[in-house]
């Protein structure tokens, strides 16, 4: 496909459409470096299609060029306010650059509007936590497992803010159903004897965690 799009683009170089579908292409055959000078050229040429956006964000991403990514995520956003996929990503990125303030800055409204995907919820109640706001993070994330009771990102981050609230038996009674539900989540499963051991013997999992 990728080689086909090439040929296209050479007969039509001025074509962002053409040039955005190389770039993805690329991409998705894993030439992630290859991919990022086609997306450049289709936004040069057309800067106007938030799918192009998206998937240039991704790729700069996937090379770990975060700051570039999350300009073309806000770039994304002024097109498209709603866009679930620039939500959640730029939300990401933030939390890793350690930037929680702005998080909660831009997800609060959405949260408070009802308009939060699972994994934006999930990036919000993470930002919450690591604030010290556990109230917070686990308002947001009952919301979450209201619209999805079986999201198991939301299931393993609310258990995460159970445990720091040193309530244990409410986080084996969400990740023990979960569990059984879901044995393929790895992590899920890690969680859930995690939470298992914390409930029926607090203290000797404190000595252990020492001992470690």
């Amino acid at each position: 496909a990728a080689e086909a799009f090439s040929k296209a683009l050479q007969k039509q170089p001025d074509s962002a459409h053409y040039a955005y579908l190389l770039g993805l292409s690329l991409f998705k055959a894993g030439e992630t470096d290859q991919a990022v000078a086609p997306l450049q050229q289709s936004l040069h040429l057309d800067s106007t299609p938030v799918d192009t956006h998206l998937a240039l964000g991704s790729v700069l991403d996937r090379l770990g060029r975060r700051t570039e990514a999350e300009w073309q995520w806000r770039l994304a956003l002024s097109l498209d306010p709603k866009s679930s996929t620039a939500i959640e990503n730029l939300s990401r990125d933030l939390l890793a650059d350690g930037n929680y303030a702005s998080v909660i800055e831009m997800l609060r409204p959405l949260d408070a509007s009802g308009q939060l995907a699972t994994a934006a919820a999930v990036n919000l109640s993470v930002a919450y936590t690591k604030s010290g706001l556990l109230d917070n993070a686990s308002h947001v994330l009952q919301g979450a497992l209201r619209a999805d009771p079986s999201a198991v990102p939301a299931i393993e981050a609310m258990s995460a803010v159970l445990v720091l609230q040193i309530r244990y038996p409410a986080a084996l009674a969400i990740t023990s159903p979960a569990a059984r539900q879901h044995p393929e989540a790895g992590q899920l499963q890690l969680r859930y004897l995690h939470v298992l051991v914390l409930a029926r013997d607090p203290e000797g999992y404190r000595r252990l965690s020492m001992a470690i």
